[in-house]
């Protein structure tokens, strides 16, 4: 890029990363029992409390559901296929709350508006169109492809 290119930037709150790794935690282990709060905070890098209000929304839209008891904890209420990284931050930060950056121009320039809303409605159309599901599949093969590159080679060196 030369100097007077602008590096357009896509950031999400910390709040929705959270909340996907989250939701990705539980799609990983769909099949299985509930995984318990503790589990999840130690997984995803995160306290109770916070993880408990972030959840709130996720709980109201019938996303996820906690099972009470021994063996109790978070599931995945809805399939993985019907839940959008775009439902995710706009039910955490709100629908307005992409944040696009444009280089050093941030705040001195009103005259991007425009191109700032063509990149933001772009943005929210990729977000619709992965799913949960998409992101978990790929995470399977990205993890298959590191386990495969560690794997010791099968071939014995031939001695003269």
């Amino acid at each position: 890029m030369g100097k007077c290119a602008k590096r357009t930037e896509f950031k999400i709150t910390n709040k929705s990363s959270i909340i996907m790794d989250f939701l990705i935690e539980l799609a990983i282990r769909q099949d299985k029992s509930p995984v318990s709060a503790h589990d999840l905070c130690k997984t995803i890098g995160t306290s109770y409390n916070y993880l408990n209000v972030l959840l709130v929304p996720l709980r109201e839209a019938g996303i996820i559901t906690s099972v009470k008891g021994s063996n109790g904890g978070f599931i995945l209420s809805a399939k993985p296929s019907s839940i959008t990284l775009l439902d995710v931050v706009d039910m955490i930060d709100g629908p307005a709350h992409l944040m696009l950056r444009l280089g050093k121009t941030q705040g001195k320039s009103n005259r991007l508006q425009s191109s700032w809303h063509d990149k933001d409605q772009a943005i929210r159309l990729m977000l619709k169109r992965i799913t949960l599901q998409n992101v978990v599949d790929r995470y399977a093969e990205d993890t298959q492809g590191m386990n495969k590159q560690r794997k010791p080679a099968t071939r014995k060196l031939q001695t003269c």
